[in-house]
C-alpha cells in the first residue's frame, strides 16, 4: 500500500473512480493481472468523498478477478471491502500453497508441473511475442492454438 494514498491518484486510478462512479446499471468488471494498487487508490479516493453507505452501493456492482495477491493491495482491498465480489485464489503469506495460484493455471506451471492442458509452451513462446509486436498473430488465429 506505499503506492496508495492521499494524493497519490494516477490517471489509472482516476479513470477507474470515473468507472465506478459511472450511473449504469451493469456490473462493471475489472479483472487484474499483477498489483492492484490502481484499483487500492480508486477505493481511496471515493472513500475520501463518499459516505460509508455510498461506498457500499459503488461497490455493490463491481465485479473483481485477480490472477492472485501480487502485493499487500489485495488483502487490504478484500478487508476494508468484504462485500466486494472479488475472486481470486491467492497463495498464502507463506508460500506452500504457491502452486495453487489462480495464474499459474492459465499457462500451466513449469516448475510445478501444474495446469494440465494448459498452453505453456504457447504462453511461453507464441503470446508474447505477439503483444510485444514481433508476430503477425491475430487474436482470432490465438483460439487455434489451444490446447484441447
Amino acid at each position: 500500500m506505499a503506492a496508495t494514498g492521499p494524493d497519490k491518484a494516477s490517471a489509472g486510478s482516476q479513470a477507474l473512480a470515473k468507472a465506478i462512479e459511472r450511473d449504469d446499471p451493469r456490473p462493471l468488471w475489472i479483472c487484474l493481472w499483477g498489483g492492484v494498487n490502481t484499483l487500492a487508490q480508486a477505493l481511496v479516493d471515493l472513500g475520501a468523498v463518499h459516505s460509508a453507505g455510498e461506498m457500499e452501493r459503488l461497490i455493490a456492482h463491481l465485479r473483481v478477478s485477480s490472477i492472485s495477491d501480487q502485493n499487500d493491495a489485495d488483502p487490504w482491498i478484500r478487508r476494508e471491502f468484504p462485500t466486494l465480489f472479488y475472486v481470486a485464489k491467492p497463495s498464502p503469506p507463506n508460500r506452500e500453497e504457491y502452486y495453487e495460484a489462480t495464474w499459474t493455471g492459465i499457462s500451466g506451471d513449469m516448475y510445478y508441473r501444474n495446469g494440465s492442458g494448459a498452453g505453456a509452451r504457447l504462453i511461453k513462446t507464441t503470446l508474447p511475442r505477439a503483444w510485444t509486436g514481433r508476430s503477425r498473430i491475430l487474436p482470432t488465429q490465438i483460439t487455434i492454438l489451444k490446447s484441447s
